[in-house]
């Protein structure tokens, strides 16, 4: 249990009590992170739907996302902004990695990070006015994190032995990585089965999602060497916009 409350509270605020970790906790936390991902959907949904009934579906969409970001602390949020500004100074990988840890945020960054959250209000808007938003929310949330341990499992730190994604990859396997992908799709099956149609943009998307996961930490590999826990965090948001995209639109058109 111990590694369960683990990985629930490391990817949200859930105010769980985790005792002194031990040998295996780790494996156990990145089973659980799509249960993380379902935590972080029903908040949203929880803000999105009396937004949307008793306002616009604009205003559910906008609540939506700000109640994600509360939940997770802006933990991949703030990855996803240290990433840009990353990316854009230049310089080799030591000065990547400096610019990466500063604390305060590029003109890059912020930006960039605004715009990606804009993207995602509009997209859950246009799945809301058509009733589509609850169960695009809930597959993307679950999906965007379920990849998380595959990552850890596959993916070579940017620095070997120091920092917190080179010590729990060091402790993952692929078989934590099969659970969890066997968890998101147990988690899946009520929207599914609630909305059938979601199951082709789910499809498309996860698709979509595996190239885009691909294509970023491969990137990053020749940027820094490797991949942090900056990388990783920012590889969610960049997914959750993938699968909300594919979602929308293929149930939209």
């Amino acid at each position: 249990m111990n590694g369960l409350r683990l990985g629930l509270t490391f990817l949200t605020r859930a105010p769980l009590a985790v005792t002194e970790l031990r040998p295996g906790d780790w494996r156990t936390a990145v089973r659980a992170f799509p249960l993380a991902g379902a935590l972080v959907a029903v908040a949203g949904i929880l803000a999105l739907v009396p937004g949307a009934l008793y306002a616009t579906p604009l205003v559910g969409a906008v609540a939506a996302v700000a109640t994600m970001v509360w939940v997770t602390g802006a933990l991949h949020v703030d990855g996803f902004s240290d990433c840009l500004d990353g990316m854009h100074c230049n310089g080799d990988a030591e000065k990547r990695l400096r610019v990466m840890h500063d604390p305060a945020a590029g003109a890059v960054g912020a930006a960039g990070t605004s715009l990606m959250l804009v993207a995602k209000v509009a997209l859950l808007d246009a799945a809301a006015v058509h009733g589509y938003a609850v169960a695009a929310l809930w597959l993307a949330c679950v999906f965007a994190r379920a990849f998380l341990p595959l990552e850890l499992a596959l993916c070579a730190p940017a620095t070997p032995g120091k920092g917190l994604f080179a010590r729990i990859g060091a402790e993952v396997r692929l078989a934590d990585a099969g659970w969890a992908a066997f968890l998101a799709g147990v988690l899946a099956v009520p929207a599914v089965v609630l909305v059938p149609d979601v199951a082709r943009g789910l499809g498309v998307g996860l698709v979509l999602a595996g190239v885009a996961t691909v294509a970023w930490q491969r990137s990053w590999k020749r940027w820094i060497g490797g991949i942090n826990g900056d990388v990783v965090g920012a590889a969610v948001e960049i997914r959750e916009i993938v699968l909300l995209a594919a979602m929308s639109t293929t149930l939209l058109g």
